[in-house]
């Protein structure tokens, strides 16, 4: 167990299956912990398949760690519906998930997958344990990635009933969201909020704001946010290139 566990925190998957497997041919009993080690090393390589066939074939006692782990492996694999299916599945199992198992599944839809990361939210309040700002961070950037700035304002705005505290992230992927769904106040005023959140807004939380002013034709207010960050023309070359040239020399 403890070289598998070793090997599990140093991401040697291969290794770590290579012990249960002379464990098994050995007959010496597969564990708990030897089998979430080598879960926990499958996950971290996001090897989703190896992770799953493990969880099936395994006759060890499955615990919420193990759970976990094969959660994380399809989260990083992109494989959002096996992730959410594993999340309602372990209850099944008479275990209670945690909020790393809601953060998993949660951030597997993280590409887009905003209704699924929604519903996914709504079913962890009801469930237990209460979600935290990971949780929401999750749904506002599938949210952010796909344009929904409804949902991702609403979300941002119900975070204090979640008892959770917007961040950078939160607020940016909002943002992100108003940019995509050409929502030029509405990425305003999350910017504009970021300051009674405690909460410092970072080069993205401007350039997602700056960019959708831009597009939606309002240059003045794009400008002016340029012009309260003491903007360089080289800032401005490296963020959006397309506001260097007539647009700029407007100012002068």
């Amino acid at each position: 167990n403890a070289a598998i566990s070793a090997c599990g925190r140093a991401v040697q998957w291969p290794l770590a299956i290579a012990l249960v497997d002379a464990m098994s041919d050995l007959s010496v009993l597969v564990d708990t912990i030897s089998c979430s080690a080598a879960l926990c090393a499958c996950g971290d390589s996001g090897l989703w398949q190896l992770a799953l066939a493990l969880l099936c074939c395994t006759s060890a006692v499955l615990d919420v760690i193990s759970c976990n782990a094969a959660i994380s492996a399809c989260e990083k694999g992109d494989q959002w519906q096996r992730a959410l299916e594993l999340f309602g599945g372990i209850r099944k199992v008479r275990l209670l998930p945690d909020v790393v198992s809601c953060n998993a599944a949660m951030s597997a839809c993280r590409d887009g997958r905003w209704q699924a990361a929604l519903g996914q939210l709504v079913a962890v309040r009801i469930m237990r344990p209460s979600p935290d700002v990971v949780s929401c961070n999750s749904v506002l950037v599938a949210c952010g990635k796909v344009g929904e700035w409804r949902p991702a304002i609403d979300l941002l705005g119900a975070t204090p009933r979640l008892s959770c505290t917007p961040d950078a992230i939160s607020c940016s992927a909002a943002i992100s969201a108003c940019e995509r769904g050409s929502r030029w106040r509405c990425a305003l005023r999350v910017l504009g909020g970021m300051s009674a959140l405690r909460v410092a807004a970072g080069a993205a939380a401007f350039e997602a704001t700056i960019g959708v002013c831009y597009r939606c034709g309002q240059l003045d207010v794009s400008l002016r946010l340029l012009s309260s960050l003491g903007a360089t023309l080289k800032w401005l070359e490296i963020a959006r290139p397309r506001l260097v040239g007539a647009e700029w020399a407007s100012m002068f």
